[in-house]
């Protein structure tokens, strides 16, 4: 079964769909995120963010976790924000680049997602009396898959879409 903390669907806020490919890439390795935004017009941030917890050595595992993913890092930045004229912090800020390679990591999200589906339906297959506990893990994921699909097809490719209906 999925961690569930790795779903988009249950970070409070939401996380940006531009974005939800670099947070749980960087959680999967285990890197500590307080703060993320895909960056743009009306958002809080220019460019696609991640602000992460962490002494010295976790930016650099955090950049080399985001590098090993294939993700298209920008900067590595440690902050020390200043706020009622006082330095608070420090934290790490990891931004990336919004090139075509954004459409790259949405695809490898989509990849990602359909092989968790894949490993639910496997483990309602192989264990169908815990039906009450896989299929909504399977109905969060497939809701996961449709918005990747979405975004994916937004970005300008065309996909063609699995019916995991059964699930809704």
């Amino acid at each position: 079964m999925p961690d569930t903390e790795h779903l988009c669907t249950d970070f409070d806020p939401p996380l940006d769909i531009g974005i939800n490919a670099a947070v749980l890439a960087l959680r999967e390795h285990g890197v500590d995120t307080f703060e993320s935004c895909e960056g743009g017009a009306g958002h809080a941030y220019p460019e696609p963010t991640v602000r992460f917890h962490g002494d010295t050595p976790e930016g650099f595992r955090a950049l080399a976790a985001a590098m090993k993913e294939g993700l298209p890092v920008a900067e590595l930045r440690r902050v020390w924000p200043i706020l009622d004229e006082e330095p608070t912090g420090p934290w790490w800020e990891i931004t990336f680049a919004r090139v075509p390679s954004i459409l790259a990591n949405t695809q490898q999200q989509l990849i990602k997602t359909e092989a968790m589906i894949a490993r639910e339906e496997r483990a309602l297959a192989e264990c169908p009396e815990a039906r009450d506990a896989i299929v909504p893990s399977i109905a969060s994921l497939v809701k996961i898959k449709r918005q990747l699909e979405e975004q994916f097809c937004w970005q300008g490719a065309g996909l063609s879409v699995c019916d995991h209906s059964g699930y809704a």
